[in-house]
């Protein structure tokens, strides 16, 4: 189900997209070589290599990369990309530095690729679990253009970009429905697939998707690592970005 009442089309979207800039206006273009003296000042500040716009640690900044006028076109494709939700959150992981508090966390990977939902609508028990979707995607472990990025500046950004959204454009926020909690051979897969199966079109089922898994255990086992409150917000996050559809049926 959507919140927002009107379809929208995706080329309102993308004009809003190329239109968004997070925080302040962007400057006026400088002169070329002004401008390139500025990006090797900015990379060396940040720590990115240069190549496409990364940071060392094979990150996208995605604030960047949309504020900045003279970083990579294509980091910043990606970038309005995970916005628009024509990319999607595939994997969360917990990086070596990630931390995790009751009013924030940081740290945490958000893996983002495109995948198509419409096989699974078409015939639910040929792809039923979420692991199937990716596969048939192309965005398991071998895809080299999976995009990595900071998860909590992902989410601030969408959630800044979707504040705006209040005229009908896609993407939408879907609305959590339903959990199907399982155990090995209880039906759990047979109640996911006839959730799809009741409305193909405006519903979208993940079964057994890695990133709320990820982010369940980012406290450990027995949150030992950081209270339930820190980890039901680092859960709510990954369901927000799950949530965001560039599909007006659904």
């Amino acid at each position: 189900d959507r919140k927002n009442g009107r379809p929208g089309t995706r080329g309102m979207s993308q004009k809003k997209l190329e239109s968004f800039h997070p925080g302040d206006h962007l400057p006026a273009v400088a002169p070329k070589e002004e401008l390139k003296a500025k990006k090797r000042r900015n990379n060396a500040a940040t720590g990115e290599t240069g190549r496409g716009g990364r940071r060392r640690d094979g990150l996208l900044p995605m604030r960047k990369a949309l504020e900045d006028p003279t970083f990579d076109p294509v980091a910043t494709q990606q970038a309005r990309d995970i916005l628009s939700a024509s990319t999607n959150l595939v994997d969360v992981d917990m990086g070596p530095h990630a931390s995790i508090e009751d009013e924030s966390y940081g740290g945490v990977i958000a893996e983002f690729c495109p995948l198509d939902f419409s096989a699974q609508k078409d015939n639910p028990p040929e792809l039923p679990m979420f692991r199937d979707v990716v596969g048939h995607s192309g965005c398991d472990e071998k895809r080299s253009d999976i995009i990595r990025v900071d998860l909590k500046e992902a989410v601030d950004l969408a959630r800044e970009f979707d504040g705006d959204n209040n005229d009908g454009n896609l993407p939408t926020v879907l609305d959590l429905k339903g959990v199907v909690f399982h155990e090995s051979r209880c039906g759990s897969t047979l109640a996911a697939n006839s959730m799809m199966a009741l409305n193909p079109e405006k519903h979208r089922v993940y079964s057994e998707s890695s990133p709320p898994i990820a982010a369940l255990r980012g406290c450990g086992e027995d949150y030992s690592d950081c209270s339930l409150e820190a980890s039901a917000n680092l859960l709510k996050d990954v369901i927000y970005m799950m949530g965001r559809s560039d599909d007006p049926k659904e």
